[in-house]
């Protein structure tokens, strides 16, 4: 009976662990010096900003979120 608890916890730990992002958007922009680009997800009838980054003429970029299942 210990050892069923004990395994219990256990895997109440491991699942309770920190989630990673399921959804990874990347890209580049030529010609853009500055600005901001948004990832919005569109829930019922409005666009809800999930991730954005603050662009100052890198060429390349990085966008992540948990998608719903």
């Amino acid at each position: 009976m210990k050892k069923a608890a004990r395994l219990l916890i256990l895997l109440l730990i491991i699942s309770c662990g920190k989630n990673e992002p399921n959804l990874t958007v990347t890209g580049s922009i030529k010609g853009l010096k500055k600005g901001t680009l948004y990832l919005q997800q569109l829930q019922d009838t409005i666009l809800v900003v999930k991730d954005s980054i603050i662009y100052n003429g890198e060429e390349n970029y990085i966008l992540t979120s948990d998608l719903e299942a």
